[in-house]
Formats: C-alpha cells, sequence, structure tokens
C-alpha cells in the first residue's frame, strides 16, 4: 500500500520554519478571491490549470464548468498551491468541447451562501477543425499535414485571409512552401523544431455555414520525438552488483562514458532513462553507459532497507562495485544533482581509474550560502506534490515542469515511465522508508559525509579534470550556490570549469541535448581540458 506521508524534515526545519510565523500571516490575511493560472482556453483545447484561493479544500464545489462545455477531466486537492504559495488550492484538467463558451468559474462550499471566489475563463468563438496526423517525408524536420472542416465549411479563405500559428506550449512550427486549400480541407508541409510535446494551434480563418468569415482552430500534434526509441525497455541489461540486481543501458564504443540520474528512492521521477535525449548522441563518441542507481528505476533496494540508514555511502560503494562488475578499469563520469555526490568521492578515492568528472547542477559537493529556497522546494516536491494515494499522470507532468525552464524534454512516454516506476513494489517500499525515516541530503549522516568531501577536495586535490554544468533559471535557487563552488575551487588550484546554460531549469542535458552532448565531447577530449577557461 503507498503511503505518501505528509512529513517536514526536522533537519531542514531550522532552515524554513524560522519564516513560517511570516507567511502564516500573510496567508490570513488573504482576501476571498482566487487565481487561476489560465486567462483563456480554445475549444478543443486541453490544459492543466491551477486555481489557488483561501477556503479551497477538497470539499469545494464548482459551478460554471459543464454548463459552459469544459470537462473536469482531472483534479487534485492541494493543501499547498506551490512552494511559495501557502494557500490552499485545487489542480484541475480542464478540455473545453467543440461548443465551449466563455465562462466564470465559481468556487464554493456547501452550506456557503455565496461562492468562495470567481474567475473568468474565456473561451473564443471559433469553430473546431480536425487535423489528421503529421506524415513525414523524406526531408528531414518536414511533414506533410492536413487539415478538414465540416462539409459545410470553405477552408479556402485560409490562403488568403489567415494561416498562422499561435503562440503556444507545443514546438515550433512554420509552413515549408506554400499551402493548397479547398472548400473541404487544407494540405501543406510544416518545418518542425524540435521543442515542447505539446499540440501546435493553427489559427486560420474559413466560412462557416452561413457563408461568413470566421476563425477557426486546430490542433497538429508534435511528432514523436527523435528519442522515442532509445533505451526501449527490450534493450536494458541486468548485473548483480555487490548482491543487488542493477539494470544499465549501453551503447557505443570508445572510451568509457558513464551517466548517474539525481534523485534518491524517495521520488520516482529519476532514473537512467532520465538521459534518454542524451544518449544515442553520447554513444558517437563514448562507450555510453547510464545505469539505476540503488533503488532507483528497476534496480533493487537492498534486502534489507534498514541498510538505507547509510544511503549516502551505500549508493558510493554501489557505484563503484558497478564499474568493477563490468570491468572497467577507466572511465569519464557524469552526475545529476543527487548523482553528484558519487561520482565526485569516486574521483577522489580512485583518481587511478576516473578520467574527468562532470557535476551537473548540484550542491551535493560543496556549502551552500541559501538552502532556504532548495528547501522549500524539495519539501514541496516531497510532501505536496501528489495525492496521498500516490502519483498520478498529472501530478508527475506537474512535477516534471517544476524542473524545467523549456518543457521541452517532457513526453507521454516520459509521464507513462515514471508512472509505471511509481507502481512497483520496490519504489513503494523504499518510499515508505525514506520518508519514515526522515532521509534527505539534509539528513545529519550525509552533512558529515559532505563536510569530509569539500575537507577533501580543498585539502587532498582532486587529481582530475571537473566541470561543472548550471542552469541559470534552477528553481532551486541554487545557481549562485553553483558559482561559488565553482569559485571556491578554482581559487584553490583545482582543475575546474564552469559552463553556464542560459532559460534552462534543473535539467540543463535534457533541455539543450545537443549543446550538452558537445560540451561533454569537448570537455573530455586532451583528459578534460578545453582551449579556454570557462567561466561566467
Amino acid at each position: 500500500m503507498f503511503n505518501q506521508r505528509r512529513i517536514l524534515p526536522t533537519a531542514v526545519c531550522l532552515v524554513v520554519c524560522l519564516a513560517l510565523p511570516a507567511m502564516v500571516n500573510a496567508a490570513s490575511t488573504a482576501t476571498s478571491n482566487c487565481d487561476l493560472d489560465l486567462a483563456s482556453l480554445d475549444r478543443g483545447e486541453r490544459r492543466v490549470a491551477l486555481l489557488c484561493g483561501a477556503g479551497l479544500s477538497s470539499a469545494t464545489l464548482l459551478n460554471g464548468i459543464s454548463e459552459a462545455g469544459i470537462a473536469v477531466l482531472h483534479r487534485q486537492d492541494l493543501r499547498r498551491c506551490t512552494p511559495e504559495d501557502r494557500r490552499p488550492g485545487l489542480l484541475l484538467e480542464l478540455e473545453a468541447g467543440a461548443a465551449a463558451t466563455s465562462t466564470t468559474l465559481k468556487a464554493y462550499n456547501p452550506g456557503n451562501t455565496g461562492s468562495n471566489c470567481e474567475v473568468s475563463i474565456q473561451v473564443p468563438e471559433r469553430l473546431l477543425l480536425n487535423a489528421e496526423p503529421l506524415v513525414s517525408t523524406a526531408a528531414k524536420g518536414i511533414y506533410a499535414f492536413t487539415i478538414r472542416g465540416k462539409s459545410t465549411y470553405d477552408l479556402t479563405p485560409a490562403c488568403t485571409e489567415k494561416l498562422i500559428f499561435t503562440a503556444s506550449d507545443g514546438p515550433k512550427m512554420e509552413l515549408a512552401g506554400l499551402p493548397v486549400c479547398s472548400k473541404g480541407h487544407l494540405s501543406g508541409q510544416l518545418r518542425i523544431t524540435a521543442g515542447p510535446q505539446q499540440p501546435a494551434k493553427f489559427l486560420l480563418s474559413v466560412r462557416n455555414a452561413e457563408n461568413r468569415l470566421t476563425e477557426a482552430i486546430a490542433y497538429l500534434p508534435a511528432p514523436a520525438p527523435y528519442f522515442a526509441t532509445t533505451m526501449a525497455e527490450a534493450d536494458a541489461r541486468y548485473v548483480v552488483v555487490r548482491g543487488i540486481r542493477t539494470r544499465y543501458f549501453e551503447k557505443g564504443s570508445g572510451e568509457t562514458l558513464i551517466l548517474v540520474h539525481g534523485g534518491q528512492p524517495s521520488a520516482p521521477d529519476f532514473s537512467a532513462w532520465e538521459w534518454q535525449q542524451n544518449f544515442d548522441g553520447l554513444a558517437e563518441n563514448f562507450r555510453v553507459i547510464a545505469l539505476d542507481k540503488l533503488g532507483q528505476g528497476y534496480t533493487d533496494s537492498p534486502a534489507n532497507l534498514d541498510d538505507y540508514d547509510n544511503y549516502y555511502s551505500l549508493v558510493v560503494a554501489h557505484l563503484a562495485g558497478f564499474l568493477d562488475a563490468l570491468n572497467i578499469d577507466k572511465a569519464h563520469l557524469v552526475g545529476h544533482s543527487q548523482g553528484a555526490y558519487p561520482v565526485t568521492r569516486l574521483a577522489l578515492d580512485y583518481p587511478q581509474r576516473i578520467q574527468s568528472v562532470t557535476v551537473v547542477d548540484s550542491t551535493m559537493i560543496g556549502p551552500v550560502q541559501d538552502a532556504s529556497q532548495a528547501a522549500r522546494f524539495y519539501i514541496y516536491q516531497q510532501n505536496e506534490l501528489h495525492p496521498e494515494s500516490g502519483p498520478t499522470l498529472q501530478s508527475i507532468q506537474r512535477g516534471m515542469a517544476f524542473f524545467s525552464y523549456t518543457n521541452n524534454y517532457i513526453t507521454e512516454q516520459r509521464i507513462a515511465r515514471i508512472y509505471a516506476t511509481a507502481q512497483t513494489a520496490n519504489y513503494q517500499e523504499a518510499h515508505n522508508w525514506f520518508t519514515q525515516k526522515y532521509m534527505s541530503p539534509a539528513h545529519p549522516s550525509f552533512r558529515k559525509l559532505k563536510d569530509q568531501m569539500w575537507h577533501d577536495l580543498l585539502n587532498r586535490p582532486l587529481k582530475v579534470p571537473m566541470l561543472i554544468v548550471w542552469g541559470r533559471q534552477d528553481p532551486e535557487g541554487s545557481f549562485n550556490n553553483g558559482l561559488n563552488i565553482y569559485t571556491r575551487l578554482y581559487s584553490a588550484g583545482l582543475p575546474v570549469y564552469f559552463h553556464i546554460f542560459d532559460n534552462a531549469g534543473h535539467v540543463a542535458y535534457m533541455e539543450y541535448p545537443t549543446d550538452f552532448n558537445r560540451l561533454i565531447a569537448r570537455f573530455t577530449r586532451g583528459n578534460g581540458v578545453f582551449a579556454t577557461k570557462e567561466a561566467p
């Protein structure tokens, strides 16, 4: 049975709890008005919206939605809307029907004489057209499309009056040549640039059944991403590492590059699959290997879960044992977030086996100047993101969006894989153990390990080159901490480099996979020495 406990880890409470009185006072003076992060919804459109306001609860009823032809496909009650907004809220997945109209959403609790809050949702009066699946052509990035309307619609004005893409969350699409318009349909070719995997809106002019010129809307789905078939489940390999059945993926030839994902067993969202967008590209230059860390993805937990009392040491030992099990004498290591701790520890302890180490968005290796934002972010992720019954497809998608700036890696396949992981007994048992034991990077046992690592970095200098990579918009608010870690290591004379990805969150390697892969290849070439020092 999944147990989503509501916790506040005592080890991080000192960071956050001092600010609670002010936050509580602010919440208590809030008005009864609500905020909805969705101002408009086109017919045929499906969107996730966040309704926040004092007084909202699991008993709250919604009026004005179904009456306007808008369906509520999913609802999740939130004790807190966001890490910063302490008001309760509702996470709603809405879909506007073909005849939906603008409306005022009214939220009220049973027994109230009036509504708790009222917010407007605008639905433009556009005709809804059907788009057929995109068809790839011989030219890379070019797809054929067809849009059809009712037999009483005339689509020829789309070629003379209006034919544009609206700003949307989907990939960038633009016409490749002139379209062909007729009474019954519109066809042509599109040049599509990889981006968020949401349908793109196509706005056009048509003549309706009364022969009046009017606006219409169609949705062109994003084509399957280039990485959809990468790291297929059938390609997974398994090896026993110190008694632990461990899953990994391997491809390519050349020097060995090992990818170590972040997270810990209390969350299902990080596994070897997190490198899916990078894997084939890196395999062009390396023998690239991505593994599921101890207790994550489809790698087993220890037979005795109480061994997790030494989790952060165990994950280092597991990675070292993985190298031994695969007879890897030398390797380049890349570690993201929590995965940066084991790769850096191995680089310190086994410099003869590690050729270079890359740290991606991780405060696990050095001191943090201001941990309050990161603490709020991760406490929210742990305690408030998913319903008590466990992760849903919608809550998983929302959690992924928290980490991202561009959202261009959020796919249905990735969401489904995370959801499937969350249903396994291995995950649920590990999750419950970690939440009951308050095991996190704020735990005293890890603080000692982290202090020792920092001491070793400064006093037993790193003998292999290190690249530190950071997304400037990391939602942890940790960019300045990353810059501080780099500056102090560089000032101590370590062979360390720093690279910034602008307009990137906590997962820059997924948001800009081609640039990230090129960076890794360039860094590791020549034993990790850049032609020039990379710095802010």
